[in-house]
C-alpha cells in the first residue's frame, strides 16, 4: 500500500521540479534545486507541495481514510540547506541538514495545530512570485506571527486550506524572524 504512496510523492515532486531526498514511515523530505541550481525552486515547491496535497488527498478517500483537513499535512519553506549521503551499504541514503530543514518540519506541526493541511515560510512565499501567488490566493491566508517550537523569535507563515484555530502568540512586542534567521 505505501508503494503506491511513495509513487505519488516521488510523480509530484518530479511534476515540480522537485525530488525525493528521503522517507520515513509515511513521511517525505523533498527538495527544489538540490540536483541542479534552479532559479524557479520556490515557485515549484509551492505547486510541487499542492499538487501532492490534491494528489495524497485523493488517495486516502480512495482508500477509505477518515476525512480529516490534516490527514495530509505540509510544512514549507526555502534556504541553503547541506545535502550528503549518510549510512552505508544498503542502509545508505542521501538526506538533507539545517535549519532550513528543521522549519519545515515544525511548519507541519503548526498546520495540523491551525486546522490547515500546508503552512508555508512567508519568505518561500515571496520568492515563489507574484504569479505563483495569484494562482493561490483565495486558498492562502495573509502572513500570521507564528511561534515555532524550538525557535526563540517568531516566524512569518502563510496556511494553505482552511486554518480553523488561532495561533499561539507570545505577549509583548513581536521579534519576529524571516525564517532563515534573519529579522523581517
Amino acid at each position: 500500500m505505501l508503494r503506491s504512496y511513495y509513487r505519488i510523492i516521488d510523480r509530484c515532486a518530479a511534476a515540480s521540479g522537485g525530488s525525493v531526498l528521503g522517507y520515513q514511515g509515511d513521511g517525505a523530505m523533498l527538495g527544489w534545486g538540490v540536483r541542479r541550481k534552479d532559479p524557479h525552486h520556490a515557485a515549484g515547491a509551492v505547486r510541487g507541495a499542492i499538487e501532492l496535497l490534491s494528489a495524497l488527498t485523493a488517495w486516502l478517500e480512495r482508500h477509505g481514510a477518515p476525512a480529516s483537513p490534516v490527514a495530509v499535512r505540509i510544512g514549507a519553506h526555502c534556504g541553503e540547506v547541506i545535502v550528503d549521503r549518510l549510512g552505508r551499504g544498503s542502509a545508505a541514503g542521501r538526506t538533507a541538514f539545517g535549519d532550513v530543514v528543521n522549519l519545515a518540519s515544525r511548519l507541519s506541526e503548526i498546520a495540523a495545530a491551525g486546522g490547515a493541511p500546508v503552512a508555508f515560510s512567508e519568505r518561500l512565499v515571496r520568492e515563489a512570485g507574484p504569479d505563483v501567488v495569484a494562482a493561490i490566493a483565495d486558498r492562502l491566508s495573509a502572513p500570521l506571527l507564528t511561534v515555532v517550537r524550538g525557535r526563540s523569535r517568531s516566524v512569518l507563515a502563510q496556511f494553505f486550506g482552511t486554518a480553523t484555530e488561532p495561533l499561539r502568540r507570545r505577549p509583548g512586542p513581536p521579534d519576529v524572524e524571516d525564517g532563515d534567521g534573519g529579522r523581517a
